[in-house]
């Protein structure tokens, strides 16, 4: 996972090192994450997925690959490597075009902001295992291990998403061939299927980049928060609050690991798991703290999590704070901040 992680830093920096001339003026960042570049690019995505299966049904269909009664070895072998050779570039096409995206949009927010805090490459780093859905490096820290317990629940939900594209392209062959059947163009359903890869990719290429946005905004409100409100977030009751609120977390993450590293330069802290996790933590924080930090979670909940969120009663508040990180409105964001 690594030497891919690697890889795709290297990318985002060369991309990132060739668009001097590519420059497009934005006020904002909310009117850069509103632009057309993401649709554009979701539109490739779902190209890149179709063009690519369609060779490789026709292969299938040419060579007549699953006619069980009789198998034809030779033909198996070019149908097995050429999924091979069309999968390894759909691969490198679509993790390309993220990776690119994230290149394209961190150039820009050079030019809005006028700082290099995007272009670290622990953050880049970030950002490359967003796009290409690498999972987190289980850094312990803070007495925090994030390994000790994963919810069944958030397990299962990610063992059905890895599935999609597998589940649907034998749905749409299935429910195309049924429709197709008298019409003498049952041989085509399969090219009908491909339209399934395509969608697929280009949802989770959408998706990914989103995600993305995501946590740039939240870094940049992090960074906001710790300028701000540094002597709040260093009592020892909001330091607790962030402990537990990032022990629910299941994963590491590198904009809260960068906000406990901040408090703990300003503030050193050791506190045992038992101390943070104990009934009184979330009562005794800053209310609005803690809301602004369960806004930083775009995915979905676990159990934990939505048991606080209830027992917080502000929901609104957290649905309003996710949907300012989800379109880059960092003024509004900077108001709740003010409000810490």
């Amino acid at each position: 996972m690594k030497i891919i992680e690697s890889w795709g830093v290297s990318k985002i920096e060369r991309y990132y090192s060739k668009m001097d001339n590519q420059i497009v003026k934005y006020d904002s960042i909310y009117e850069l994450f509103q632009s057309h570049i993401l649709t554009k690019y979701t539109i490739l995505a779902f190209l890149i997925g179709f063009g690519l299966t369609v060779p490789l049904i026709f292969i299938e269909l040419r060579l007549d690959i699953f006619n069980i009664s009789t198998p034809n070895v030779y033909h198996i072998l070019i149908y097995l490597i050429t999924l091979v050779v069309l999968v390894f570039l759909e691969f490198y096409l679509l993790f390309s075009l993220g990776l690119y995206t994230i290149a394209y949009y961190a150039r820009h927010l050079y030019y809005i902001r006028g700082d290099m805090h995007i272009t670290q490459k622990e953050f880049i780093a970030m950002l490359s295992r967003t796009v290409m859905e690498l999972p987190e490096d289980n850094i312990i820290r803070y007495n925090i291990n994030h390994n000790e317990y994963r919810d069944k629940d958030i397990i299962l939900i990610t063992f059905i998403y890895k599935l999609k594209v597998i589940v649907s392209n034998i749905l749409l062959k299935f429910i195309t061939k049924q429709l197709l059947t008298r019409s003498g163009l049952r041989v085509y359903s399969a090219y009908i299927a491909s339209i399934g890869t395509g969608l697929w990719d280009a949802i989770t290429f959408y998706k990914t980049i989103k995600h993305s946005q995501y946590k740039i905004m939240a870094r940049y409100s992090i960074l906001y928060l710790i300028e701000t409100k540094i002597d709040t977030l260093s009592q020892s009751h909001n330091i607790k609050a962030i402990l537990a609120r990032y022990y629910h977390y299941n994963e590491y993450n590198n904009n809260i690991d960068l906000l406990l590293g901040k408090i703990f330069e300003y503030h050193p802290f050791d506190y045992t798991k038992e101390s943070f996790l104990s009934g009184d933590t979330i009562d005794n924080a800053n209310q609005n703290l803690l809301i602004f930090i369960f806004s930083l979670k775009e995915k979905l909940h676990n159990k934990r999590e939505k048991k606080i969120i209830k027992a917080l009663c502000r929901d609104k508040e957290i649905k309003s704070l996710r949907y300012a990180l989800a379109n880059g409105d960092l003024d509004y964001l900077k108001e709740f901040i003010d409000t810490i």
